[in-house]
C-alpha cells in the first residue's frame, strides 16, 4: 500500500461521526383527559398494581414497594381420597392466605347413565380376561369398583343420587419467594394425610390464578374428576347449626331462637360467611 492511499483511507475514518454510546431518547406520547364523568368501580379499588408470571409461581404488586408472591396449585383428578368424610377439605380451606375455588358441573341423567354403562362394561371385561389368566388379584381389585358403578347407576335411575364433574384450584400467597415454597410444602404434607394429592400448575400460573378468583370459571384443563352427590355434599364447609357471636346482625331462625353472624368476631378466620 502506498503512502498516499493510505493517507486517504486515514482522512476518510477521520471524516466519519463517531457512534453514540447512548440511545436516542423517545418521548412519549401525551395523554389528555376523556372529558368524560365516569365512576370509580369496585374492580379498580381491590385489583393489584401489576403481576408477573413465572413457570412455577408469580409476583404480584399489592401497594408501591410491596410486593406478594404466589403459587397456584390443584387437586390432581387421581389425588382424591378414597373414601371421604365431612370436611375433608378442611385443611385446603383453612390455609393461610388462601383463595381456594371448587368448580361444579352437573352431569345431565342420560349422560351419566351413559357414561357409567360404558365404564361398566369395562369392568366387566377386565375380570373376564383376568379370570382367564387367573390373575385373583386384579379380580378382587376391579370388583370393588364394579360394585360401585353398578350401586350409582342404580341410585341415578331412581333419582336418588347424580353425577357432577368437579375440579379444586388455590393459589397460597408469602411475602417472599423462601416463604412460599415453605407454605407450599407443608401444604403438600397436610394435605397428603388426608390421602389428597396436589400438583402445581406448572406453565400455567395465569390460568390457575384466574380460576381460584371468585370469577366462576375454570381455566385449568385436564383438572377435572366425576363425584357423586355423597363426596359432593361432604366438599363444603359444614361449622354448626347455631351461631353464637357477639354482636352482628340476624340472618335467620334455629328453633325459638334468632341466628345473629358477625363477620369481624375474632373466632372466625376471615370476614366471609
Amino acid at each position: 500500500m502506498s503512502v498516499l492511499s493510505k493517507f486517504k483511507q486515514n482522512k476518510k475514518k477521520s471524516n466519519e461521526k463517531p457512534k453514540s454510546l447512548f440511545k436516542k431518547t423517545t418521548i412519549p406520547t401525551t395523554v389528555k383527559a376523556p372529558k368524560e364523568i365516569n365512576d370509580i368501580k369496585i374492580v379498580d379499588n381491590i385489583s393489584n398494581e401489576g403481576i408477573v408470571f413465572h413457570k412455577d409461581y408469580f409476583e404480584m404488586q399489592t401497594a408501591v414497594g410491596i410486593k406478594k408472591f404466589g403459587r397456584s396449585f390443584y387437586i390432581k383428578p387421581s389425588g382424591y381420597p378414597a373414601r371421604v368424610r365431612i370436611n375433608w377439605l378442611e385443611n385446603l380451606f383453612s390455609g393461610d392466605d388462601m383463595d381456594v375455588s371448587v368448580h361444579i358441573e352437573p352431569f345431565e341423567r342420560h349422560e351419566a347413565n351413559r357414561k357409567l354403562k360404558s365404564k361398566i362394561d369395562s369392568y366387566e371385561a377386565v375380570i373376564d380376561a383376568a379370570a382367564h389368566r387367573g390373575d385373583h388379584r386384579k379380580i378382587d381389585e376391579v370388583r370393588q369398583n364394579l360394585e360401585d358403578a353398578l350401586i350409582l347407576r342404580d341410585e341415578i335411575k331412581a333419582n336418588a343420587n347424580s353425577l357432577f364433574y368437579v375440579s379444586i384450584s388455590a393459589s397460597i400467597f408469602a411475602d417472599s419467594l423462601w416463604e412460599l415454597n415453605e407454605k407450599c410444602v407443608n401444604m403438600e404434607a397436610v394435605l397428603s394425610g388426608d390421602d389428597i394429592e396436589i400438583v402445581n400448575s406448572f406453565d400455567r400460573q395465569k390460568e390457575g390464578w384466574l380460576s381460584s378468583l371468585p370469577l366462576g370459571t375454570n381455566y385449568l384443563k385436564n383438572s377435572y374428576r366425576n363425584l357423586d352427590r355423597n363426596p359432593m355434599t361432604a366438599i363444603f364447609p359444614h361449622k354448626s347449626s347455631k351461631l353464637n357471636h357477639t354482636g352482628g346482625f340476624p340472618i335467620g331462625i334455629y328453633r325459638n331462637e334468632y341466628i345473629f353472624f358477625n363477620n369481624f368476631d375474632r373466632k372466625l378466620n376471615n370476614f366471609n360467611l
